[in-house]
């Protein structure tokens, strides 16, 4: 004889499937909700860090900028004001004083000319000379005369001699060593070839002549025969 159990009927079968499948369904929404507060915690994480690279990017260009333009005032206000050093330098040589009053005027030109030239000193301003036969160099040097070179000793675009003194400071040169550079005897050449040239005129000349003085005689022994 076969015992068939009977299944025992729960009342609340379907409401616990609910609650389950409720269940099921809040933790899946509390799983979505944590994934993404994670992913908004490493979003902010790496945007922040992106934003603190780029404003201290910007710092640091502001920072340069503003360095840059402070040398380049000074470049400026060391080469506005370095032939006024210069004058106030050589006024007691180029106007003697002859009186008391006279010297009393240069002193005080004398002070400020050092008062001037500690300031440029406290800048890095130094001075820089030329040495005679190095090679001319625009970025330092300033041609103010050329002279034609005369031996083999002498190179054409080197230096013969330095006329002024330049001065610069490490960011720049302020004023350009005035030199006399040597240079190639172009006048020279221009004339040997203008000579050849003559004679080379010279010669055409005389052979025209010959050929018209031959012409001549034959049209002559013609006429008369």
């Amino acid at each position: 004889e076969e015992a068939v159990e009977e299944e025992e009927f729960d009342p609340n079968a379907e409401l616990k499937a609910e609650v389950a499948e409720l269940e099921a369904k809040v933790k899946a929404a509390r799983q979505r909700t944590w994934n993404a507060e994670e992913k908004a915690a490493k979003s902010g994480k790496i945007g922040y860090m992106r934003l603190a690279a780029e404003f201290e990017s910007y710092r640091v260009k502001v920072q340069q900028d503003k360095k840059d333009e402070k040398s380049r005032v000074e470049v400026d206000v060391l080469r506005r004001m370095i032939d006024v050093v210069d004058d106030l330098r050589a006024a007691p040589v180029v106007i003697p004083a002859t009186t008391e009053a006279e010297e009393s005027i240069h002193k005080s030109y004398q002070t400020l000319y050092t008062q001037l030239e500690d300031r440029f000193k406290k800048f890095g301003l130094e001075t820089f000379e030329a040495v005679a036969g190095e090679k001319y160099n625009p970025l330092l040097h300033e041609a103010v005369s050329y002279v034609v070179v005369e031996s083999e000793e002498e190179v054409a675009g080197t230096i013969k001699s330095q006329v002024r003194e330049g001065s610069r400071t490490s960011k720049a040169v302020i004023r350009k060593v005035e030199v006399e550079v040597f240079e190639e005897k172009v006048l020279d050449v221009v004339s040997e070839d203008a000579e050849e040239v003559g004679e080379v005129v010279s010669e055409d000349a005389e052979e025209m002549e010959d050929v018209v003085s031959e012409e001549e005689r034959i049209v002559d022994e013609t006429e008369a025969v």
